[in-house]
């Protein structure tokens, strides 16, 4: 299953992973103490500035660098600051690939719109000798900012689709050029691509037309649950606990300790019920309104349902039901009916239908090709195709519409149709 939160973490760190090759090389390869200190203070930007987990460290053994690790909080708070690019690349506000190399005055002086660029230039340039990637740096600015308003549209949700100007067509339009432009620029900077990188070229696009909406295909209710249980775990308790009274006997401590097993509740039957607290206590607009607040949680809901039962306003469950098997019944009464005229009526549709198919095929007399000729057949099936258009086609004109809806089938339909709404207002 292709998850768009996961796509837009994984390409994050990849992205990142890239960029930052330079910097990591020369950690893992024995950096010297001016290089240390760069490295050092762009971790400090990560974290104080932009608020991210992320940065180049070695792992204990010293043997190799941690690899880049976001979870979708830190992937769109670092995508927010590469769309900051976006004021320079895209400064006449078209959607075109107008504003290529816009950036390509910061390699010099490294003041890019986006603090992670900015950062990864100081970095850089305080490590020496990393001249050719300083150069490069521009372009692949460029790519991810191209990444990053594309993902931005793949991320919105379907309110922000349909009022975005040109709709969800637009939306899937721009997120096709974007996307693809972003992979193609990448491999021309010699990265390579792996799964959701390979998928941003090739299947996303066509998820997000057949889909309408990339978001909803989204593990995100998962990744929330599972961090609430990496919170909620530690403070289970898997075994029975507490100090025994002083003074018990061997005997009685044992007692006490089967009792106390008796009563522990497993680790299953604790996150159930820590889930059902807050559910309970999770508040959730039910019933939108602009006069009055209906953001209940679910145990002011209950609580509410029981002031109502209790006051005699709710209905009886014997009586509801009553009332709905009535209803079924005699909706499926009027299909019967309805379904029955229609079979009263068949066959003389059918028989005007077959005398409409065979004037179809006997315009003014004729028999269909009563000699062997194409040229003959081939004019009479246009002359039948252009009697059948102007009886079924309806035409527009003088702000009416002007004849067609003359065929068998066309008035049976509107004869089904006022007949099935008529059935349906006297059954209301």
């Amino acid at each position: 299953m292709l998850c768009i939160l996961h796509c837009d973490m994984r390409l994050c760190e990849r992205c990142s992973e890239d960029i930052e090759q330079p910097l990591r090389d020369r950690l893992k390869s024995g950096a010297s103490a001016a290089a240390l200190a760069a490295i050092e203070k762009f971790n400090t930007t990560m974290k104080d500035t932009l608020h991210l987990r992320h940065n180049i460290k070695k792992d204990p053994e010293g043997t190799k660098v941690y690899p880049a690790s976001l979870d979708g909080r830190d992937a769109a708070r670092l995508r927010a600051d590469w769309a900051m690019l976006e004021r320079v690349v895209n400064a006449d506000g078209c959607g075109s690939n107008a504003g290529a190399g816009r950036l390509e005055h910061f390699s010099r002086d490294g003041k890019y719109p986006s603090t992670y660029f900015r950062a990864l230039h100081e970095a850089m340039k305080a490590c020496g000798g990393m001249d050719a990637a300083i150069e490069a740096l521009p372009a692949r600015a460029e790519a991810i900012c191209d990444y990053a308003r594309a993902m931005r549209l793949a991320r919105m949700a379907p309110e922000a689709m349909r009022e975005h100007p040109g709709g969800p067509q637009a939306i899937h339009d721009e997120f096709e050029v974007l996307s693809r432009r972003f992979s193609v620029a990448w491999r021309q900077e010699g990265f390579q691509f792996k799964a959701y990188g390979y998928h941003l070229w090739t299947n996303m696009p066509h998820l997000f037309r057949r889909w309408g909406c990339l978001e909803l295909a989204s593990q995100q209710g998962m990744e929330g649950v599972v961090g609430k249980l990496s919170t909620l775990l530690p403070r289970i308790a898997w075994h029975a606990r507490g100090r025994f009274k002083d003074g018990m006997s061997p005997e009685e401590e044992e007692e006490e300790l089967q009792k106390r097993r008796a009563e522990l509740a497993s680790p299953a039957q604790k996150v159930v019920q820590e889930f059902r607290m807050e559910a309970m206590a999770s508040t959730t607009e039910h019933l939108p309104s602009r006069k009055h607040d209906t953001r209940w949680s679910l145990k002011e809901i209950l609580l509410k349902i029981d002031e109502l039962i209790e006051a005699g306003k709710v209905e009886v469950h014997g009586k509801y039901t009553a009332y709905w098997e009535r209803y079924i019944f005699y909706a499926r009464m009027a299909i019967k009916l309805a379904s029955r005229l229609r079979l009263r009526r068949a066959p003389k549709y059918y028989e005007a239908l077959l005398k409409e198919h065979r004037q179809y095929y006997d315009p003014e007399g004729l028999c269909p090709a009563p000699f062997d000729s194409k040229r003959f057949s081939s004019r009479m099936q246009k002359a039948r195709k252009t009697r059948y258009h102007l009886r079924a086609r309806a035409q527009w004109g003088d702000g009416k519409v002007n004849g067609g809806r003359k065929t068998v089938y066309q008035a049976h339909e509107r004869r089904e149709g006022l007949g099935l709404w008529g059935l349906e207002q006297k059954m209301d």
